[in-house]
């Protein structure tokens, strides 16, 4: 006898409760295999699933922490921490194609804060590299040609961003192989490494790169982005 409560009585009138559902799979009566109903997913508890229309997971969109993105543009650097990332031999460089004439030694090292001597050594380092800088006495220094090379003071001049650290090379075995090892060392995120040319150069999968000089420009860059382990291989599309 079914009791209003939802129980049976017993033989003796005594009221047990129904037994617990079992979920096994239904037979029809003919046999063949169990069809089971559609169901919309279920979460734990009496609250309905948060997840997406549809049911599942969804797995198009790789999350990530609020703030910059890890490959997109950034706040850059005050006008002060950007002239404390200039080499001397830059500084001397953007001076010379600014003056409207000749500047001294002597201004020169005034400017940098060092000895004659020392300027004299940094123009003779500049002209290895192909500037020609003229000079005389008494009227100084003056910049005449500039090289056909993107060298760190021929870049400096046109990096408006965060990442203003270059490291230039004549010559490396890999520019890879330099940029792993200065960001072993604690390198800043965006430290390039340039060479004009590359005696082991390593391209995708470990193939080599055919790197002569006076014909390309290979570089590397340090990237510390905020991706979770499954996004790495985004990287390799950049």
């Amino acid at each position: 006898m079914q009791d209003a409560r939802g129980g049976r009585r017993g033989a003796q009138g005594r009221t047990r409760p129904d037994p617990h559902r079992q979920h096994v799979a239904r037979r029809h009566l003919g046999g063949g295999p169990a069809r089971r109903r559609p169901h919309s997913p279920r979460s734990l508890g009496r609250r309905p699933s948060r997840g997406p229309a549809g049911g599942g997971r969804d797995r198009s969109r790789i999350r990530r922490a609020r703030g910059d993105h890890a490959l997109g543009a950034r706040r850059g650097p005050a006008p002060e921490d950007r002239a404390a990332r200039v080499s001397p031999d830059e500084r001397i460089v953007g001076w010379l194609r600014k003056a409207s004439g000749p500047l001294s030694g002597e201004e020169l090292a005034r400017r940098l804060g060092c000895s004659r001597a020392a300027v004299w050594k940094r123009i003779a380092a500049l002209r290895e590299l192909g500037y020609g800088i003229a000079g005389r006495r008494p009227g100084g220094y003056a910049l005449r040609t500039v090289p056909d090379r993107l060298g760190p003071a021929e870049l400096a001049p046109h990096l408006r961003g965060a990442w203003r650290q270059v490291e230039w090379h004549e010559e490396t075995d890999s520019t890879q192989r330099v940029a792993r090892d200065r960001a072993r060392a604690g390198a800043p995120e965006g430290t390039v490494v340039i060479a004009e040319r590359q005696t082991a150069g390593r391209g995708r999968l470990g193939r080599s790169w055919h790197s002569p000089g006076g014909l390309n420009l290979y570089c590397s860059i340090v990237l510390r982005p905020s991706l979770a382990p499954g996004a790495v291989p985004q990287l390799a599309l950049v």
